[in-house]
């Protein structure tokens, strides 16, 4: 369906273009042989997603995603997916907020505060096709365990899905082809812990393992350390157990 070939300017490939039925070529900047051939092969797909007028596959879509700008307006030049439209996190928030006069005003201060996150953390001048599921996801655990933000467990849920909003509008926009905040949970059970003292984790451990004193009779020497647990494993507290021993103040709970 594509072809892949080289000459004194580096890869390229021929394929016929699906609408226009004619021979197209796209040169790929590329060096190496093995990536020539991986982008031969989304090509391939691209071509058949336009023919069948069916969406792209996953795959398909990180490496469209990951492609810089001067290849992905080739692709779009040649009807294979739309133009990259740059667009900066914090023009495009803002364009959005405002444009917005819909909404009541304590909706819009909602959006406000999610997108003073979203700036704080990724800073202004971000590209939104820079953006990755993994930054979302830091983002997500930076604004649970941020110490400057005081919030409470819904108000951190829905912030999360006002910056799934905010990636929703940009894809309606052409300017994504896909939402990175799209897999990440409002809420973070494994993040929904209460804190205690290792002094408390022992005293727990005593509670539940009767045996547990015997190997560890004193804890009024164990150094406060802050864990998170709902709940003292038979694990955990064989772990406590040996740190203790040890007088090593690490444990992982």
């Amino acid at each position: 369906m594509a072809g892949l070939s080289k000459d004194g300017r580096g890869w390229r490939v021929t394929f016929t273009c699906p609408t226009s039925r004619k021979q197209r070529t796209i040169r790929l900047d590329i060096g190496a042989k093995k990536d020539a051939e991986t982008a031969r092969n989304m090509i391939e797909r691209l071509i058949t997603a336009r023919s069948l007028g069916t969406p792209i596959n996953q795959q398909t879509a990180e490496w469209l995603k990951s492609v810089g700008d001067t290849l992905r307006n080739r692709l779009a030049k040649n009807d294979l997916t739309e133009q990259r439209v740059a667009a900066k996190l914090g023009e495009f928030t803002r364009r959005y907020i405002d444009g917005r006069t819909d909404l009541k005003d304590s909706t819009k201060k909602q959006i406000e505060h999610a997108r003073t996150d979203l700036v704080d953390f990724f800073k202004e001048d971000k590209f939104l096709h820079e953006i990755t599921e993994a930054d979302a996801e830091d983002w997500a655990l930076w604004l649970w365990l941020s110490e400057t933000r005081k919030l409470g467990e819904n108000t951190k849920a829905r912030r999360v899905g006002r910056a799934r909003q905010f990636f929703n509008r940009a894809i309606k926009e052409n300017i994504l082809t896909e939402n990175p905040f799209r897999g990440i949970k409002r809420k973070f059970s494994f993040l929904n812990r209460r804190w205690i003292t290792w002094r408390d984790a022992v005293k727990e451990s005593f509670r539940y393992s009767p045996n547990f004193a015997k190997c560890c009779p004193s804890f009024s020497n164990i150094p406060t350390r802050d864990v998170s647990s709902s709940s003292i494993s038979i694990a955990t507290r064989a772990r406590i157990c040996e740190r203790c021993s040890s007088g090593s103040s690490d444990v992982a709970v």
